[in-house]
């Protein structure tokens, strides 16, 4: 996926694959409009440490990975990115 800060700090997607709404369980068209759909997901213990990530690579212009859990289907799943 592609991620895009505007100035005000708020992300959008500006692309995903077809497969992240499936994983994730939610509607393309609703996560293409509200990507705090995606970020509500992940869960609690490991948001911090992911949003710290981004900010991490947004700063110093890296790449960015990580690997963290989202809450899908009623049970944690990983996520690598």
């Amino acid at each position: 996926f592609h991620l895009h800060r505007n100035e005000g700090g708020e992300f959008r997607f500006i692309s995903f694959s077809e497969q992240l709404p499936k994983l994730l369980n939610l509607n393309a068209n609703s996560l293409m409009e509200n990507a705090s759909l995606f970020f509500d997901i992940i869960l609690l213990d490991d948001r911090d440490r992911f949003f710290q990530s981004l900010e991490s690579s947004i700063q110093d212009g890296n790449s960015w990975e990580l690997e963290w859990r989202i809450q899908s289907n009623l049970k944690p799943r990983w996520l690598y990115a």
